[in-house]
């Protein structure tokens, strides 16, 4: 294998294995999805959420939380 050839195959490695963790970059930092409780199985709007999930509440969003009055954008409804 001549030097071109081998630079073209480490480069192409090279791309793969930052894909490969890029996506698991991204896979493991999604928020979850809402637990498939009774509670939760037939969540369909965000005003829901405070009443357990408020300040003061028996499980409260941590203060570093971002917007907390968008539940369902980033946390969905298991099916």
């Amino acid at each position: 294998m001549d030097v071109p050839q081998r630079k073209t195959l480490l480069l192409l490695v090279a791309a793969g294995l930052l894909v490969a963790a890029l996506t698991l970059v991204s896979r493991s930092t999604r928020p979850p999805g809402l637990p498939p409780d009774a509670v939760h199985r037939n969540l369909t709007r965000n005003g829901y959420c405070a009443p357990c999930h408020g300040a003061g509440a028996d499980a409260p969003l941590r203060d570093r939380h971002p917007p907390k009055d968008d539940c369902l954008r980033c946390h969905p409804v298991a099916g």
